[in-house]
């Protein structure tokens, strides 16, 4: 049976009166237009508190301390934008940062009510994208709820550096898309603009935007001129010129910058082909379809369930997706959208992670949240599509169906719901953020506040900073960030320390291994002691001495025949009359078998050297 034409249907719907049956009371709420803002609103308040409730418990943690202690440190030129930042091209995120954490430093209410504004402003560009097209219905502010509450987002509004990495730009770039279509309704020369210049924006903050420019092609040619023959499409997208041409053109300086740059050399070794297609169809089956339906897989709670899981997840998807092809068979064309860029923004993705995350770091739920948005969207077009095609045709439904479609979305919901929460609850329990928040205010009540207090440096708690980031990863670079009555020493003598509990003490020094020395120099010759230390984990090199006066000391430890001049060894140290110890930092994926010390100092000599761990438990 041939398939009406639009205008067919159209005049089907104008000479026929409706005959909406039960089964349609579903999608006739659903899709109906809103007579008020309370949809609106009730929308803004759940994702305001879902947002709160996100934030509420985390902190900065992470990449937060490197960037909020670098921005810090370095002046902001031209060269600092547009350097690499974890293999990313990222000058308005620069930008920004440097001014955030100039101002505010790390002040996290600030850093959380942005987020949550950041959260709502995207739900409203959900919104407002879907109101252009459908107009104002309550799908739209459904779908601008969804994208908020839906667990990919919320997982980067609990971690600052993710929300200004992802968000921001993602939030642009769906505004982006909403100024093209109110381009393409109404030609106004504001929208066209607007366009641009969110465009502009959201490659600025993050070159992976660019595909955002592939996206508005083809959401132009097979969303907006649906319907249309395809040559008519195309000599339409083609007519729309004073878009495309400023895209190219930002577009193709960005790309420009970003091959020309070195940040492909920090984004890992480019992925074989079998790789490749292995974390696209992983991140896609087993991660973005799952977090649908609010399934962190990647979380121990549905650890023994991921397989059954997925596939309940899929079939329910592509289900629905036939469903709506099947009672109206426009959707087809939105139903290719929505697949052709999903996949093609994993592309990208598994260039530059599947070397450094495995085959499964797609999975992760930051990486998914593209999808999400291409989901919601084209859910929300086929609903409208249906319920057109349906009111077009007249068609009488039965009652029993209309009951058996709410049973179907009644235990939906509950099941949904139920994984939903379970996974949320399960992400701030497990959110690094969390546990950055409790190590901070433990850290403070412990922190003396009625003196300055010398400690020696050392690494953060692993779960509070990563280790890769040395030397930001340091006590001596985030903690004056916290505190503003530290100072750091490299001699033992009452000084404070932190271990990797991140409890803050006394020093105290747990030796794992210790090699006596004896051995005096009268500032010639350096002293070297061999030692044998495999071990590749952060961790404190002892230096115990003797002296008659005070003089400069250089210890220097690493492997032999890789230590250099003994007259550049580093850092310094200052030795004192009688005798003390000296801490020397050794980073993580070190392994040493040499020390040697210089000294200046009269009457200088060393009683031992250990390996171990400080920690502020004396």
């Amino acid at each position: 049976m041939a398939i009406p034409s639009s205008r067919h249907l159209a005049s089907i719907g104008a000479h026929r009166p409706t005959r909406r049956g039960r089964e349609n009371i579903v999608v006739t709420f659903l899709t109906s237009r809103r007579a008020s803002r309370w949809e609106l609103l009730v929308v803004a308040a759940l994702v305001v508190v879902a947002g709160v409730i996100s934030v509420r418990t985390s902190y900065f943690f992470a990449d937060d301390f490197l960037f909020g202690t670098f921005f810090v440190e370095t002046p902001l030129t031209p060269a600092l934008l547009i350097r690499s930042y974890f293999g990313h091209l990222v000058p308005a995120s620069a930008l920004f940062m440097s001014v955030f954490y100039n101002s505010v430093g790390l002040n996290w209410p600030i850093a959380a009510t942005l987020m949550v504004l950041l959260l709502l402003a995207g739900s409203v560009a959900m919104t407002r994208l879907l109101d252009a097209l459908l107009g104002s219905r309550r799908v739209c502010a459904l779908a601008g709820a969804s994208f908020g509450l839906s667990l990919a987002v919320l997982t980067l509004v609990a971690w600052w550096g993710a929300a200004l990495g992802n968000l921001v730009p993602l939030v642009a770039c769906i505004a982006f898309l909403g100024s093209v279509t109110r381009w393409h309704a109404t030609g106004r020369a504001r929208h066209l603009v607007s366009a641009l210049l969110l465009y502009a924006l959201a490659v600025l903050f993050y070159e992976k935007s660019l595909l955002w420019s592939v996206y508005a092609v083809a959401w132009t040619i097979l969303v907006l001129d649906a319907g249309q023959p395809f040559r008519e499409r195309v000599k339409r997208a083609l007519g729309r010129w004073p878009l495309w041409i400023p895209v190219g053109v930002v577009s193709a300086a960005v790309s420009i910058a970003y091959l020309i740059g070195d940040y492909r050399a920090e984004s890992g070794v480019t992925p074989g082909l079998g790789r490749l297609v292995g974390f696209v169809l992983r991140g896609v089956f087993l991660g973005l379809i799952p977090s649908v339906f609010g399934l962190d897989l990647q979380e121990p709670v549905w650890s023994r369930f991921v397989l059954p899981l997925a596939v309940f997840a899929n079939i329910a998807v592509f289900s629905f997706i036939a469903w709506t092809i099947a009672r109206a068979p426009r959707t087809k064309a939105v139903w290719l959208f929505v697949w052709l860029v999903t996949l093609l923004g994993q592309i990208p993705l598994a260039i530059g992670r599947a070397g450094l995350f495995g085959l499964d770091g797609g999975r992760l739920m930051r990486y998914q949240i593209e999808g999400i948005v291409f989901l919601i969207v084209g859910t929300a077009i086929s609903l409208v599509r249906v319920r057109e095609m349906r009111t077009a045709l007249s068609l009488r439904s039965r009652g029993a169906g209309s009951v058996r479609t709410l049973v179907i979305i009644a235990v939906a919901t509950v099941l949904g719901g139920a994984a939903w929460g379970t996974s949320a609850v399960n992400f701030v329990h497990a959110n690094p953020g969390t546990a950055a928040r409790s190590w901070v205010n433990d850290f403070r009540a412990r922190w003396p506040t009625d003196r300055t207090v010398t400690m020696v440096d050392g690494p953060l708690p692993a779960n509070f900073a990563f280790d890769f980031t040395y030397p930001y990863s340091m006590a001596s670079r985030a903690l004056p960030r916290l505190v503003d009555n530290v100072a750091f020493s490299t001699s033992v003598e009452g000084a404070w320390a932190m271990g990797p509990d991140g409890i803050p003490g006394l020093f105290a020094f747990d030796a794992s291994q210790e090699w006596p020395v004896g051995r005096c120099t009268d500032g010639g010759e350096a002293i070297t002691v061999l030692v044998d230390d495999a071990s590749t984990t952060p961790r404190q090199l002892l230096v115990t001495y003797q002296a008659e006066g005070t003089g400069d000391v250089q210890i220097v430890a690493g492997r032999r025949g890789a230590l250099g001049d003994t007259s550049g060894l580093s850092p310094a140290f200052t030795a004192a009359p009688g005798g003390g110890a000296f801490v020397l930092t050794v980073r993580s994926g070190t392994a040493i078998d040499t020390v040697r010390v210089a000294s200046a100092a009269p009457g200088f000599c060393i009683d031992s050297v250990s390996v171990g761990v400080a920690t502020g438990h004396g």
